[in-house]
């Protein structure tokens, strides 16, 4: 499902369109009833809640995109997201 081996870098856009899959996901599921509605409901949502982790590396705001699409944050996801290194902009050469 949602892999944690990303070979295109995750951004805010790709979050949030993962997260509408994932809701097309079980509302096909809804629909069609290929699996238990709430086996495959806690499924999607362990990969979905799985994925927070890898996420704060690419930067605060991609993280914090998947925060606010998910209904269980709880603040250990926050302060995992504001602990991550981030990088600094380049410095500039002073003509001194």
């Amino acid at each position: 499902m949602g892999s944690t081996i990303f070979k295109v870098k995750p951004t805010v856009a790709r979050v949030r369109a993962l997260r509408r899959w994932y809701d097309r996901l079980l509302a096909l599921n809804a629909e069609q009833g290929f699996a238990s509605s709430e086996s495959f409901a806690e499924r999607v949502e362990q990969q979905w809640n799985k994925l927070f982790h890898y996420l704060p590396r690419y930067g605060l705001s991609v993280a914090l995109a998947h925060l606010r699409l998910n209904s269980g944050r709880t603040v250990a996801q926050l302060t995992h997201a504001l602990k991550y290194p981030r990088e600094r902009p380049p410095r500039q050469a002073s003509n001194g």
